[in-house]
């Protein structure tokens, strides 16, 4: 039996009897990056630009890409008579530069940074990489037409690219299986099962980052519970000592402790049974905290890329129910 016999797929399809809305989700099933491609008349000037998908390598020697164009396309014109174009491939901060070229308009370049390259084809700024191409052929693809280019000039940067996937954009990042991890949880040298398991994962990293942290905290006259107290009554102000060792998962006696700290520094008002709050004293000094702790996550994480810092941010969010009273 072959993979597809044994698989339950979603959706199927076959030649004489296609869905075109689930052969477009099929198709979307493969991730591809996002291009922009551009040319200007050479006769009147006029500079066009249209999103695509559809860019693949086909040769390096001779050095040949292609990508498709609707037929009803109101720029096809221009492409087919330009004798260049040029395929801008879009950075991941460039979303908006896909929607803007994705859409019918009569000047998609306004606010759009670009100078002219081969044959006056559009280059866009900020791109992670493009390639000037000189028009070779063009072939019949059903109601497309396959555009072919002659590379005859390109650019790399260090900018990771866009990718589209499943009708949704997303971005480039390593794999996590990729690489093998370097876990602690050895067993004659294989990674221990425990060891892949979220939970301890997160635990441990974030044994490292505030073990090193700390010792900012500690130069500043304050301990890891009495910042997460204080962190922890700026957005639940009023709580009792038992909601915030509840909710900064201190324990009772480690929270008391903290609070007593802190009642005597002049940082907080109110009681434990009534309800504590930050006094002035207390909001600047957490300002002061907050501030090191950007610091300290810079130093930390400047070797990781920022996307990936964000991404991590937007799934731990939601891991974290909105309802949490933890801080």
């Amino acid at each position: 039996m072959t993979h597809l016999e044994t698989d339950t797929p979603i959706e199927t399809g076959e030649a004489g009897a296609l869905d075109g809305r689930a052969l477009r989700r099929t198709l979307g099933q493969f991730a591809t990056g996002v291009t922009v491609v551009t040319a200007a008349h050479p006769v009147t000037g006029e500079v066009v630009g249209m999103t695509a998908n559809s860019f693949s390598s086909v040769s390096l020697d001779p050095p040949l890409v292609l990508w498709s164009i609707v037929r009803e396309a109101k720029s096809l014109p221009v492409f087919l008579e330009a004798t260049h174009f040029a395929i801008n491939i879009l950075s991941e901060q460039q979303l908006d530069h896909s929607n803007r070229f994705a859409r019918p308009g009569s000047d998609k370049f306004a606010d759009v940074a670009w100078s002219p390259g081969a044959g006056g084809a559009p280059v866009l700024e900020g791109v992670a990489g493009v390639f000037e191409c000189a028009r070779h052929a063009e072939h019949d693809g059903g109601d497309h037409i396959i555009m072919v280019g002659r590379v005859e000039r390109f650019a790399r940067y260090e900018r990771p690219g866009l990718v589209f996937a499943r009708g949704r954009y997303g971005i480039t990042a390593e794999h996590p299986w990729a690489e093998e991890p370097t876990g602690f949880a050895r067993v004659d040298g294989v990674p221990h099962p425990y060891d892949d398991f979220l939970i301890p994962l997160l635990y441990r990293a974030y044994s490292n980052l505030f073990s090193g942290f700390s010792v900012h905290l500690e130069e500043e006259g304050t301990s890891g519970p009495e910042m997460r107290v204080l962190a922890y009554l700026s957005f639940r102000p009023g709580s009792t000592a038992e909601l915030v060792s509840r909710g900064s998962y201190l324990g009772d006696q480690t929270t008391d402790e903290a609070i007593a700290v802190l009642h005597g520094q002049g940082m907080l008002t109110g009681t434990a049974d009534s309800g504590l709050s930050l006094t002035e004293a207390g909001a600047e000094r957490l300002k002061t905290l907050f501030r090191h702790a950007e610091r300290f996550e810079l130093e930390q994480l400047g070797s990781v890329d920022a996307v990936e810092v964000a991404t991590l941010k937007r799934l731990l969010r939601r891991l974290t129910d909105s309802d949490d009273e933890t801080c």
